[in-house]
């Protein structure tokens, strides 16, 4: 008769020891999700934010010299921002800040962009150049008149 009550016992236990393991797996799968699914909203606002500081810059003819200085400084050089000063068709970008460009670069001094490299008056058309993943590689500026 002991041997059944210990047969019996061992059965309990195994049951106890089965149903904490089950109930183990389950919210370790609920944490993943969870998890995912919080990545999934990070990663919602990231686009968002993507979308809301690039988006006016696609193909778009009325860009004055501040939009540009914003976007430099907001992206310090990722993605990279060229600018062409020339007027005109031709892709001459005479100015590329990008992370290979030092901090110590008179190309960051904000005076120096202002007054030497973007006239005020001047006005820019945008091009946002992406690459075949869609990741935006490049913000690219072509000046084509003067401002009013």
């Amino acid at each position: 008769m002991d041997e059944w009550s210990k047969a019996i016992w061992i059965f309990v236990e195994l049951m106890i020891a089965s149903l904490i393991l089950v109930n183990v797996v389950i919210l370790v799968r609920m944490a993943g999700e969870a998890g995912r699914a919080q990545q999934r909203e990070i990663d919602a606002v990231a686009i968002t934010k993507e979308f809301r500081t690039y988006f006016r810059y696609e193909e778009n003819d009325k860009i004055y010299p501040q939009d540009i200085i914003s976007i430099i400084f907001e992206t310090r050089g990722y993605p990279e921002v060229w600018v062409d000063t020339t007027i005109g068709d031709e892709d001459g970008f005479n100015y590329k800040w990008n992370t290979s460009l030092p901090s110590n670069d008179t190309k960051w001094d904000l005076t120096n962009i202002s007054e030497n490299i973007l006239p005020y008056k001047s006005r820019y058309k945008s091009t946002v150049v992406k690459n075949i993943n869609g990741d935006i590689n490049r913000i690219e500026f072509r000046r084509i008149a003067y401002g009013k």
